[in-house]
């Protein structure tokens, strides 16, 4: 039996679907990994021969298969085969943009007619492309269709679905939502489900799939007009948030030329422009610009407070701040730097570009 013909044997036989983990069934009892292959007798990573259902007592490590990279703004985004993200944002954030930028294999949509979305895909995609291979477009109103339109889903594909907020509902919508994403890992293949805000800032859609997918991610919405993909869930690694522009081109990486502080909570870092209402860390801006000093493409974290003894306190993550900063191209300033260039105004920029000429981007 094919690995399609034991998920179609699994899927026909009711409420044993249900009870099924979302994970790949079988898995090595000697290192972990997940065996997708049916058949399979050793395990593909570490040779083994203990192949069980639902347990493991890992003694071996194995290298993990090489991570899939995607463009910009996912650049950091390390997935494996298998993979699920569930994308959120306002309308107008760019959610469906960079989704063709992934030039996916399947396109579902709920929202647009498929000539719309071929258009996009053209413009974001097309004419920048030699002979690009054009997505399956499919049009999708329930759960229960889209169930139908993975059932060829092949290992390595790409699959969008853009909205499952316009999705309808049934009763069994639950067992559907399930059934999707572990095809999906079956296969090996790669799906990500867009999904819309409301006003009051909540997800339309399943909640159950922030639970099932591997990544969180969010378009959140910037009073600044700056377009930010914040990863807030990974399973493959750490969150991060890369920020993007999009024009008549596509999607690019977005560049930094002012001064920023790092605002926000850990894992939802964001650029916040001086001298632009609502900064909580940009102190060390307010004294500068007093003394006259002007320092362009640099980023710094703190707040002035005379009970220090270099006048400023640093929030305890720091240094995740000041990696979130050089990875966006800025320069750091801290408060030792600080102090440097108010003794040397006149090589404010030399100072600041020299205390910077160690640093290393991870």
């Amino acid at each position: 039996m094919t690995n399609k013909e034991k998920y179609n044997s699994v899927e026909e036989s009711g409420k044993e679907a249900v009870t099924l983990s979302i994970k790949n069934r079988r898995t090595c009892f000697d290192c972990g990994r997940p065996v997708r292959d049916a058949h399979a007798q050793t395990c593909p990573w570490c040779g083994g021969s203990d192949i069980s259902d639902r347990k493991a007592r890992p003694t071996k490590r194995t290298g993990r298969e090489d991570p899939i990279l995607l463009p910009a703004p996912w650049t950091g985004l390390k997935l494996e085969k298998g993979a699920t993200i569930l994308l959120s944002g306002g309308a107008g954030s760019g959610k469906t943009t960079i989704c063709l930028k992934l030039k996916p294999t399947k396109y579902c949509t709920s929202e647009q007619e498929i000539d719309k979305v071929h258009e996009d895909w053209w413009r974001i995609v097309g004419q920048h492309e030699r002979d690009p291979l054009t997505p399956t477009f499919t049009m999708i109103y329930t759960w229960e269709q889209l169930q139908e339109d993975v059932a060829d889903i092949e290992e390595n594909d790409i699959l969008v679905v853009d909205s499952i907020s316009q999705l309808t509902t049934s009763s069994r919508s639950v067992d559907v939502v399930r059934d999707v994403v572990e095809k999906v890992r079956f296969e090996g293949a790669i799906a990500i489900f867009i999904a819309q805000y409301t006003k009051d800032g909540d997800m339309l859609g399943p909640n159950m799939l922030r639970h099932l997918v591997d990544v969180v991610a969010e378009i959140p919405d910037d009073g600044h007009g700056m377009r930010r993909l914040a990863v807030y869930k990974n399973r493959y690694g750490s969150t991060f948030s890369n920020y993007f522009v999009i024009n008549d081109k596509g999607v690019h990486e977005a560049s930094f030329p002012y001064a920023y502080s790092v605002e926000g909570n850990p894992g939802r870092y964001s650029l916040h422009m001086y001298p632009l209402s609502g900064s909580k860390y940009s102190s060390m801006y307010d004294i500068l610009v007093d003394k006259g000093v002007r320092i362009n493409r640099v980023a710094s974290c703190a707040i002035a407070s005379s009970l220090y003894a270099d006048g400023f306190a640093e929030p305890p993550d720091v240094d995740e701040r000041r990696r979130f900063a050089l990875r966006h191209g800025l320069l750091w300033l801290d408060p030792e730097t600080f102090h440097e260039i108010c003794d040397d105004i006149d090589h404010a920029q030399q100072i600041l570009v020299q205390n910077n000429s160690d640093a290393e981007t991870p």
